[in-house]
């Protein structure tokens, strides 16, 4: 799912909530104790992540962990805030001149358009 990050100008990232093996590709699952956790490798290391993390996935490629709070802090859907929309102008109508009273056009005189 796409997500923008709030500062400005807004970043767009791919982004996965992780719970199991197989929800990121990214990501090795492992038992730690009793614990089931993530390991993540990115940019700055190895990040372990818990049941419920966010991974964000950058334009540039960089991969980043996000704890839930701070995912919901820093992101809001590309849904509830849609990137800005693309305006498609259509042909302009052709205009045709307006006929005066004897449905005659003299075409030496700029006469008034209709649309």
């Amino acid at each position: 799912m796409i997500f923008l990050q709030r500062p400005e100008p807004p970043v767009y990232v791919d982004a996965v909530q992780w719970f199991k093996a197989g929800d990121h590709p990214a990501v090795e699952e492992f038992m730690d104790g009793d614990k089931r956790r993530g390991k993540l490798t990115t940019r700055d290391g190895i990040a372990f992540i818990d049941p419920g993390y966010w991974i964000a996935t950058y334009d540039n490629g960089y991969i980043v962990p996000y704890s839930p709070s701070v995912f919901e802090e820093d992101f809001v859907s590309s849904v509830e805030f849609p990137p800005e929309p693309i305006i498609v102008i259509p042909h302009a109508p052709i205009l045709k001149p307006e006929a005066d009273s004897s449905d005659e056009y003299d075409e030496s005189i700029e006469g008034r358009f209709r649309f």
